[in-house]
Parts: C-alpha cells; sequence; structure tokens
C-alpha cells in the first residue's frame, strides 16, 4: 500500500484535480487507517493530513459528483472521524442519498442506500447477483475499491 499511495501523489501531483485518482487515493487512505495497515513511508497522521486535504478537493471541486459523493458518503459512514470535525455519520448518509437521487439507475447506488429506500429482500439480492457480475459498470475505480465492495455485496445479508 506504501506503494500505491507514493503512486498516487506522484500522478496527482501532474494532475491534482483528476477525479479518478483523487476518488482512489481517497478510498486507499481512508481504508489504511481503518485497517491500521504499515505505510513505511507515511506516519498516520501524514495519511491523515492526505485525506483531509482530498477531502477538502472534493468539497471545493467535486461536490456535486454521484461517484465523489458516493464514496466520501460511504466512507463516513463507516469512519467519520476521519474527514472533519463536525463531520458525523448522518452527513455520510445524506451523500449516499444525493449519490443515489442523482443517478437512481446506478444499482451499486441503489443497493447502498437499501435500507433508506426501503427495498424488499428480493429486490436486494437481485441487486447483489446484477451487481457483482457488472461491478466495472457501476463503479470503476479499480481493484482496490472493486475487492473491497465486492467482498461487502457478497456477504450482505438482506433486511
Amino acid at each position: 500500500m506504501n506503494d500505491y499511495i507514493i503512486d498516487l501523489e506522484s500522478q496527482l501531483s501532474i494532475s491534482p484535480l483528476n477525479k479518478k485518482l483523487l476518488i482512489q487515493e481517497a478510498f486507499a487512505l481512508w481504508y489504511i487507517l481503518l485497517e491500521d495497515i504499515e505505510c513505511e513511508n507515511f506516519s498516520e497522521q501524514a495519511l491523515e493530513k492526505l485525506l483531509k486535504k482530498n477531502y477538502n478537493n472534493y468539497k471545493d471541486h467535486f461536490s456535486n459528483d454521484a461517484d465523489y459523493n458516493f464514496i466520501i458518503g460511504w466512507m463516513m459512514c463507516v469512519a467519520f472521524w476521519y474527514f472533519d470535525s463536525k463531520a458525523n455519520e448522518n452527513e455520510g448518509y445524506l451523500l449516499l442519498m444525493k449519490a443515489y437521487k442523482s443517478n437512481p439507475k446506478n444499482s451499486f447506488f441503489k443497493w447502498a442506500v437499501r435500507d433508506q429506500i426501503s427495498l424488499t429482500n428480493k429486490e436486494i439480492e437481485f441487486l447483489k447477483t446484477y451487481i457483482s457480475i457488472r461491478f466495472e459498470q457501476f463503479y470503476d475505480y479499480g481493484n482496490l475499491i472493486n475487492e473491497y465492495f465486492m467482498g461487502l455485496i457478497q456477504s450482505a445479508r438482506s433486511i
């Protein structure tokens, strides 16, 4: 993961507002912090600083982007304390709903808000199968994100 962060930072130094790179970086930094993964070139404080910088880029340039809203919303629902002293779990749910409402045809976004929109067990099971087969069509931001969400989707139980 250390080399992955170094590579992302290098690419972002050339293209600082590349949405795909920023989403990959945000998730990787959050995941490293959440899972307490050691990165020999980065202290926990340095990782948190990079994540906050990324979050500020999101707020300044991408706050109406469905894909970025989704990933920030998801991460806030799980661990909001990494983002902002004013952030909370509810803000994460609001961002997930914002992503879904701006792109309701995205089955992945629909799955993420399944509890809020009261889907039936049958609908949830259909979405799990459908997303599992076509995940990259809904959210194509690299292997780390793909593996994380595919694991969640496969293990998620219906309501």
